[in-house]
């Protein structure tokens, strides 16, 4: 008997690539999250800190307007990672369900390539045990009865 070849190979490897590929974007999603986590975990560091020396340090009054103007930059720029982390969560979950999207459609050519195989693990077998019946009635001087 030939050889056995999965005809839809291709479209496997095909299958794999991209499934491959959606786990890297997922991965590189899942990078920025944490670095816009840990940029919105220092900005917050820094203005509590801050806030903290502006509660118990003296101010000249010609300061306080500056040092008020630097505090609302701060919160502005904790609302701008706030946003960020927000638009991050739903690029993460939209790269999520492009990997299970991948995912299933490979594992439909996997279940395919399976089933191709036990069709073809049977025919193996059927062949040869017609070939083992075949030994034995020549080897028994019996002719064929087909």
């Amino acid at each position: 008997m030939k050889k056995y070849a999965f005809k839809l190979e291709p479209l496997l490897f095909k299958r794999q690539t991209e499934e491959e590929q959606a786990r890297q974007k997922l991965a590189k999603e899942n990078l920025r999250l944490k670095e816009l986590e840990n940029e919105l975990s220092s900005a917050f560091e820094a203005y509590k800190a801050y806030r903290f020396q502006l509660d118990h340090d003296s101010i000249a009054p010609g300061d306080l307007h500056l040092y008020r103007n630097y505090v609302t930059e701060l919160q502005r720029r904790l609302e701008v990672i706030k946003e960020q982390l927000r638009d991050q969560h739903r690029a993460v979950k939209a790269a999520r369900e492009n990997v299970l999207k991948m995912h299933k459609k490979m594992r439909v050519v996997e279940i395919l390539k399976e089933k191709d195989i036990e069709r073809y693990m049977k025919a193996v077998k059927r062949e040869e045990t017609l070939q083992l019946d075949e030994f034995t009635l020549l080897r028994h001087g019996r002719k064929p009865t087909r």
